[in-house]
């Protein structure tokens, strides 16, 4: 729930699932497939993208 938590603070979506597909202990990274709830109009497949803002902007 915490990763959930953290998800949604820092993308500003209304996630609703997360599945971890990699995990790389050594570079300290990991491959999440993220579902949420579109923005808007906006279509929710792998084919559009939504641009977050850069946290330093």
């Amino acid at each position: 729930m915490d990763l959930l938590r953290d998800l949604r603070e820092r993308t500003g979506l209304d996630i609703v699932r997360v599945e971890v597909g990699h995990i790389d202990f050594l570079r300290d990274t990991a491959m999440l497939k993220i579902y949420y709830e579109p923005l808007k109009d906006e279509i929710n497949t792998i084919d559009t993208l939504t641009r977050l803002p850069k946290e330093n902007e």
